[in-house]
């Protein structure tokens, strides 16, 4: 979902280096013959033919046209294309495909480190749900336990003991995996980099927006989580000491999610002193950061703490970030530099899984008093430079960001089913129908859509409005056709909807295939000053199909009882919704104030839409 944001700002920068990169580190080798082997077999990512990509492409574009004028512009620049700068772009990329793992890789790893806006506006969230146990509000015996599963983990990873990935029996891409833990996104002016330390044995905890080493591996062994409780404590008394102080009163933290030129400015002032360097080394070098809040939330009302738009005591450069509240509500943020919500998911069942089989006592550790002697405080000194950047962090995330739950309860996936109708063409219906009803209009929406099937696949993109989803959306509206009328056209775009779907996730889709196309063109301009960017990606209906006013994305049932992210767009909505048996999650956020009304009307969309269906 969020990966449009920056995929549009990219195809505006005509001097983006775009190449293949690798983190600062090597990754973690695979260990075994067995994970070789399976990442051997995995097939390449597909690169279509140009002229099946145009093709659909005009076909997608069809619902945002607005006049005969704009469809003849459009056919005009697609035959161009095709006749003059499409073939040298379609064999450049084509040379990719032969010599690299995957002919994308490149430029989608620029389109991440190079993008310099934001990083919380494409990190999504999962909020998780509470685990068997009287343990699940206290902070510190949730945090151990979260943190000791996270630490098994590693070792899996680091002894090369983590199970081969298959989803309904479709052999996963590895490569994500060991990026999971232990892994930055280091600012750097015009792009940053990837740092990956495979056997780090240490967490970073941050606490009132002070930072603390907390070692969770020794001599190849996971640290106990009573050890890890008794070590978390005594960090919250010495955090809640320091209120007032310096620190506290700046969060550094707020650089990370700022703009990251901002950062990188900053970053070079702060490790200008030895201490700072080594402090802020060590947060880099963590397998992740948790974060331990003061904060009561009630996930219905404030998703804001998880979703990215607060400034106190976060992290966002580390590609994990635990978030636990003061009353033992558990999330997560994530760094979409390394990895996608499929590998996050992976992580969470496992973790989660540790946690579940084990039994924890709810100790209060409030009532014990806590020698700090021992821990490991990272001193971080502040000049008025960085403070001046600190400052203009907190301005940028303080940008209204409003944000609605709702938990519909009435029906999920299984009644749906019955209905004899796709439960995600279903929810995309039922978005299309409530946009058009709250907005009056059709914007350009974005589902994700996992590629890990292919070697080191990423995400493609379902595109749900199609011409048939128009029509039925429209038809839905009209009180002179009859149910039936309404049901057959519903019928016809969900079936269309999976056909969409199939073409994505089999590396048939449009948008990539696109995407490399512009991209290519812009490494063209690099290289020969008489080549002008084709005509088909400056038409403005080009920059509208991939603003993605609408970006929507879901995830398989889990441990997470939310999951959510920014809008991609200034006048856009980020959608995430989980498709339960028994009920539908639908987290909107909004830089407008309209999710709230958005929520409350789709609950009546999803009824009226069920009803049409019986």
């Amino acid at each position: 979902q969020s990966t449009m944001l920056l995929l549009s700002k990219l195809s505006r920068r005509k001097k983006s280096t775009f190449k293949q990169t690798r983190c600062i580190n090597k990754l973690a080798k695979f260990h075994t013959k067995q994970i070789s082997s399976h990442q051997q077999n995995m097939p390449k990512f597909p690169l279509p033919t140009l002229e099946q990509t145009l093709q659909l492409y005009v076909s997608k574009l069809q619902p945002l046209l607005s006049s005969p004028d704009e469809s003849t512009r459009l056919k005009h620049e697609v035959d161009t294309f095709l006749k003059e700068e499409g073939p040298l772009l379609q064999r450049e990329l084509q040379d990719l495909y032969d010599t690299t793992p995957n002919w994308i890789e490149g430029f989608w790893d620029t389109m991440y480190l190079a993008y310099r806006g934001a990083n919380t506006t494409v990190n999504p969230f999962f909020a998780l749900k509470d685990f068997e146990g009287d343990f699940n509000n206290n902070q510190i015996v949730k945090s151990a336990a979260l943190v000791g599963a996270s630490a098994r983990f590693a070792l899996q990873i680091q002894k090369g003991e983590v199970d081969l990935l298959h989803i309904k029996n479709v052999p996963q891409c590895m490569d994500q995996v060991y990026k999971i833990l232990g892994t930055s996104r280091i600012p750097q002016a015009n792009r940053d980099q990837l740092l990956h330390t495979p056997h780090s044995t240490h967490i970073v905890v941050s606490c009132l927006n002070n930072y603390y080493k907390l070692d969770v591996i020794a001599n190849g062994e996971a640290i106990s989580e009573d050890v890890l409780a008794n070590n978390l404590a005594a960090i919250r008394s010495h955090a809640l000491s320091k209120r007032g102080s310096d620190t506290h009163v700046h969060p550094l933290g707020s650089l990370t999610g700022a703009n990251r030129d901002l950062w990188s400015q900053a970053r070079v002032s702060l490790i200008e002193t030895s201490d700072n360097q080594k402090s802020i080394a060590t947060i880099d070098e963590a397998l992740l950061v948790l974060c331990l809040d003061t904060t009561h939330v009630h996930l219905e009302s404030e998703l804001d703490h998880l979703l990215g738009s607060t400034y106190e005591n976060r992290w966002y450069d580390k590609t994990i970030q635990l978030v636990v509240f003061s009353n033992g509500i558990a999330g997560v943020n994530m760094e979409h530099s390394a990895i996608d919500g499929q590998s996050l998911s992976h992580y969470l069942h496992v973790i989660c899984s540790d946690v579940s089989s084990k039994s924890y006592p709810n100790t209060d550790y409030s009532n014990i008093e806590q020698n700090t002697q021992n821990i490991n405080y990272l001193p971080i000194q502040l000049n008025d430079t960085v403070r001046g950047y600190i400052n203009q962090a907190k301005q940028e995330l303080s940008k209204p960001l409003d944000s609605c739950k709702i938990d519909f309860t009435e029906f999920g996936s299984t009644y749906i089913k019955s209905l004899n109708i796709s439960p995600d063409a279903f929810c995309q219906i039922a978005f299309q129908i409530n946009n058009y009803q709250v907005q009056n209009r059709f914007d350009s929406t974005y589902e994700s859509s996992s590629i890990r099937n292919f070697l080191h696949g990423r995400t493609e993109t379902i595109r749900p409005l199609t011409e048939t989803m128009k029509e039925a959306v429209l038809a839905f509206q009209d009180p002179k056709l009859s149910k039936l009328e309404k049901s057959k056209l519903i019928r016809e775009a969900s079936k269309k909807h999976s056909e969409v779907a199939k073409q994505s996730k089999t590396g048939q889709g449009v948008d990539r295939h696109l995407q490399g196309l512009n991209w290519q063109s812009q490494l063209e301009i690099q290289r020969d000053s008489n080549f002008e960017l084709p005509k088909l990606f400056q038409n403005p209906i080009y920059s509208t199909y991939m603003a993605n006013q609408l970006s929507t994305s879901t995830i398989g049932e889990g441990p997470w009882k939310t999951f959510g992210f920014m809008p991609v767009h200034e006048d856009g909505l980020g959608v995430g919704y989980l498709i339960e048996k028994e009920y539908i999650m639908v987290s909107v956020s909004s830089f407008k104030g309209i999710s709230e009304e958005w929520n409350n009307n789709l609950k009546k969309v999803l009824k009226e839409l069920a009803d049409t269906l019986k």
